[in-house]
């Protein structure tokens, strides 16, 4: 559904406000192509669009008013950005709930952040489930699936709506798992919303997204990297690479927010014996998490970089409609690895922008084709030494939501638009902080915070997380210009993240 200010809503309910800010025309010969392309992996690749056989009432999609499941389960990242991501970012969900709806949370409740969330921003009442986790090591998905009090409240709320929507952070194995479990208990339709597991682990596989953006928009579309499935391979393709960049990486494929990135200068490859080189390898994979599998990513380290663009998209299943580019954003990284450290609204000019936009829509037509729905986003890099000499590559595929979709989405609800003012996205890392602890923060500074009913811009806080640590924030500023937003962002920042007892009350 879409009216006339270019809003669509999932299946005709408000809950997820989907803007389009971009819509480049794909020409019928490229349609073509793309279907046909489809087809032939869909072919090589013939499990990959199979929904497990778990219950007949299940499938990918979106019921129209059911209630929803908010489930923020990293499990399907192997290499998180950092140990303990789903306790930092267990409530980060909730932003995408209202009434009716459920959230699976790890660990202890933060009932600051629940009431900021309900009363605050107006969001509506969330019911809050901790579900019995016997092995924090387990996946969140599969805990909750073997939790019967657990499976058992979701299915009365899933009977009550008529039916229920799984609303996963990635649509992996355990979440299918889980919406089959409650099908089977309540006996109502429920809907993933996200692709198919196999298509949800190719599409977030580092090399896999590489190959197909070769095939989509050409060899030159992402940087020289190769596919190796063991150490010598590894080390062989490393050298060769360090041969001809002056910097080198290792992708560990399924990673978010760089974590799974090792970065070395040719010149410590280079000068390092076989042996060596090994075992150097081996020991940084192995702190970064690396459990042994395979394929890895070996690719050059492109410098200097210029920008580093990240469409978002939301794809609909083919049957309603095209998918939609609702914005570019430049991401602010940090350090070596370039960790993710924010987001805005990019600021590139219109016709790197329209070519971003365009190039990101044939992507995802082929994930549309290939049977994908859901949240999705693509993450680029333009380096060279100014735009006019620059090149544009793409380097992974998020097929999940993440730190710019969720914050989009909220101030889509929020104010119909994001696009209406100033937006920034801040993640913060900081190992003191002036305040620790989410109800001491929104205390402190509520003069700073965002209210709907106010008009006016200001902050608001994404998740808990990193505030119960003591480690950081993650915010989100709106505000009249983004000049503003930038502005009231680094000063509000810069209190937060001081020394602890800095930062005057």
């Amino acid at each position: 559904m879409t009216n006339a200010a270019g809003t669509t809503w999932i299946a005709g309910t408000d809950r997820l406000p989907i803007v389009s800010h971009y819509a480049p025309a794909l020409p019928a010969a490229t349609q073509q192509r793309l279907a046909r392309l489809a087809r032939d992996i869909r072919d090589q690749e013939c499990n990959l669009v199979t929904v497990p056989p778990l219950d007949p009432r299940l499938d990918a999609g979106f019921l129209d008013g059911a209630p929803c499941l908010l489930v923020e389960d990293h499990s399907g990242i192997l290499y998180a950005h950092e140990r303990g991501s789903d306790i930092t970012y267990t409530y980060r969900a909730l932003v995408l709930g209202t009434d009716g709806d459920l959230l699976a949370v790890q660990g202890r409740r933060v009932p600051a952040f629940e009431q900021y969330c309900r009363e605050t921003l107006g969001l509506g009442a969330v019911q809050v489930l901790v579900p019995a986790v016997p092995d924090p090591r387990r996946a969140p998905s599969l805990a909750c699936a073997e939790d019967p009090s657990f499976v058992s409240a979701v299915a009365s709320a899933a009977k009550r709506g008529g039916g229920l929507n799984l609303v996963p952070y990635m649509a992996t194995g355990g979440a299918w798992r889980l919406a089959g479990c409650i099908a089977r208990r309540a006996g109502v339709p429920v809907r993933v919303a996200g692709p198919p597991p196999n298509l949800t682990r190719q599409a977030n596989d580092k090399t896999w997204f590489a190959r197909c953006a070769r095939q989509v928009l050409g060899p030159r579309a992402v940087p020289p990297c190769d596919a190796v499935y063991g150490l010598v391979g590894l080390v062989g393709h490393l050298r060769r690479r360090a041969r001809a960049s002056r910097s080198v990486a290792l992708k560990l494929t399924h990673s978010a927010a760089s974590g799974g990135n090792l970065v070395f200068n040719s010149s410590e490859i280079t000068g390092l014996s076989t042996v060596d080189l090994r075992n150097r390898l081996l020991q940084a994979m192995h702190a970064s998490g690396w459990r042994e599998d395979y394929p890895i990513q070996v690719t050059v380290w492109e410098e200097p970089l210029v920008g580093s663009p990240s469409v978002q998209l939301w794809i609909p299943l083919a049957r309603d409609g095209r998918p939609i580019v609702e914005g570019i954003f430049d991401q602010e990284v940090t350090g070596r690895i370039a960790r993710f450290s924010g987001a805005v609204p990019s600021t590139l000019p219109s016709q790197w922008r329209e070519r971003i936009a365009l190039e990101a829509l044939q992507l995802a037509t082929l994930f549309q084709q290939l049977g994908y729905f859901g949240r999705c986003s693509f993450d680029s890099v333009i380096f060279g030494p100014d735009l006019a000499r620059a090149e544009l590559h793409w380097v992974e595929c998020n097929g999940r939501w993440g730190g710019v979709s969720l914050p989009m989405t909220l101030a889509n609800r929020l104010s119909g638009d994001w696009s209406r003012g100033g937006f920034v996205i801040a993640s913060r890392r900081s190992p003191t902080s002036a305040v620790r602890g989410t109800a001491g923060f929104l205390d402190r500074y509520a003069d700073h915070l965002y209210r709907p009913e106010s008009g006016e811009g200001g902050a608001i806080l994404l998740c808990p997380g990193r505030l119960e640590s003591g480690s950081g924030v993650d915010l989100l500023f709106l505000a009249a210009s983004p000049e503003e937003a930038r502005e009231r962002c680094d000063a509000l920042l810069a209190r937060v993240t001081a020394p602890a007892n800095s930062d005057p009350a």
